[in-house]
């Protein structure tokens, strides 16, 4: 779309906006912002906005319980900046950075990272050193060392994306993941995080006790198939 004839611009993104919609869940909200995005640049100020909109919609839809959840909300906070809506962005980046503890340990820091990205786009650095150094503490702590070496690199990858040198604090907790140090646990989480987790696991534990109760009506006529 930016790179077609003026004529042609408005298809083009018509089409990527119509396959960001009809993809996989995962990717809607990171496809419909970049549409947003597209938008913007063409100065289509009114397409970019309810793109944006669209894309938040669909980050809402996306468990906090998997890893994606956090990760595409604090990829939707970047465009929030972008778009000038910075307390809208910090406060996703806010609900993000506590949805991230809520996935299976391996995958917290993956989620950690894009939140620290995500306060360097608002020009808060010591929140994302912040986080960022929670993310290296909670990589360490992993009981398998190649958890601990994946999720370092991810680290040092994070900062690449950002733009910014590790803290000196990170370094050091990275540096001793080089030296194979850790497997001792990952930091535990605040009240607040345990309280948001208990929540979910009691929702998720609720659905699953009405599924069991439901009755199955493929059998309700009594006759087998």
């Amino acid at each position: 779309a930016l790179q077609a004839a003026p004529s042609d611009r408005k298809q083009f993104l018509d089409n990527a906006v119509s396959n960001a919609r009809t993809t996989f869940p995962v990717q809607r909200p990171r496809l419909l912002a970049l549409c947003a995005e597209t938008a913007r640049a063409l100065v289509m100020q009114e397409d970019a906005t309810r793109y944006l909109d669209e894309a938040i919609a669909a980050s809402v839809l996306l468990s906090d319980l998997i890893e994606d959840g956090p990760i595409e909300k604090a990829k939707i906070a970047g465009t929030l900046v972008l778009f000038g809506e910075k307390d809208k962005a910090r406060e996703i980046l806010d609900k993000a950075r506590v949805a991230s503890r809520l996935p299976a340990s391996f995958f917290q820091p993956l989620g950690l990272v894009r939140v620290a990205e995500g306060y360097v786009k608002l020009g808060d650095r010591a929140k994302a050193d912040e986080v960022w150094l929670e993310a290296a503490q909670n990589a360490k702590g992993h009981v398998h060392p190649n958890a601990r070496v994946i999720n370092s690199i991810e680290i040092y990858l994070s900062h690449v994306r950002a733009g910014v040198e590790p803290s000196a604090d990170v370094v050091s907790v990275l540096q001793s993941i080089e030296r194979g140090e850790g497997g001792d646990g990952v930091m535990t989480v605040s009240p607040e995080i345990e309280q948001v987790r208990n929540r979910y696991i009691k929702q998720v534990t609720d659905q699953s006790k009405k599924k069991g109760s439901a009755p199955d009506k493929s059998s309700s006529s009594g006759k087998s198939i």
